[in-house]
C-alpha cells in the first residue's frame, strides 16, 4: 500500500488570532504614547500652566480691586479699625487660601496702594527652594519687573516659609 504522507502546513502567523490581539495591544500602547505632552522644562509643548494666583493680573491695583480680582478671602479683618488708623497703622494685608498655597496682599489702609504680595507654601520641596513659587503666581524668577525675596523660617534659617513680591 502506498503510504501517504500528510503533512501538517503551518499557519503563516498574520493568520492567528492571538497576533492580532498583541498588534492591536501594541498600537494602543504606542498610539497613548505618542499622544502624551512633552513635559520636559522648557519645551513649547508643555500643556499651558495653571497659576494658582495670578500677579501680574494684580499688578497696579488698589487694595479694593485686588479684592474683587480675588474675590471673598474670608478675613474678618479686611480694614484696621478707626482706633488702629489714629494710632498710625500705615499697614495692613488680607490674605487668600488657595490649593494649599497663602496669598498674603499688603497696603497701605489709608491710600489703599497695595505695597507687596507674600506667597507660601508648605511644601517641603519649596522650603528649600523658594523660587519654585515665582511660576505659580505668574512670575518669571528672573524678570525685572518685579523683585523677589525669599524669606527665611523663624525656626530654621536654612529653609524659606516663602517669597515676597514687590513691583519695580
Amino acid at each position: 500500500m502506498d503510504e501517504i504522507t500528510t503533512t501538517k502546513t503551518k499557519k503563516p502567523i498574520y493568520k492567528k488570532w492571538w497576533f492580532w490581539v498583541i498588534a492591536v495591544f501594541a498600537l494602543f500602547i504606542i498610539g497613548s504614547m505618542l499622544n502624551q505632552p512633552d513635559t520636559t522644562p522648557g519645551n513649547s509643548n508643555t500643556q499651558t500652566q495653571q497659576y494658582v494666583f495670578d500677579i501680574p493680573a494684580l499688578a497696579g491695583k488698589n487694595i479694593d480691586e485686588v479684592r474683587t480680582v480675588l474675590g471673598d478671602s474670608g478675613n474678618k479683618y479686611l480694614d484696621p479699625t478707626s482706633l488702629q488708623l489714629e494710632m498710625g497703622a500705615t499697614e495692613w494685608s488680607n490674605q487668600w487660601d488657595k490649593d494649599g498655597y497663602t496669598l498674603l496682599v499688603t497696603f497701605h489702609p489709608v491710600t489703599r496702594v497695595v505695597k507687596d504680595f507674600f506667597i507660601a507654601s508648605t511644601t517641603p520641596a519649596e522650603d528649600k527652594n523658594p523660587l519654585l513659587l515665582a511660576p505659580l503666581v505668574n512670575i518669571d524668577a528672573k524678570s525685572k519687573n518685579y523683585t523677589i525675596k525669599p524669606v527665611k523660617q523663624l525656626k530654621n534659617p536654612s529653609l524659606y516659609t516663602g517669597i515676597i513680591i514687590t513691583l519695580n
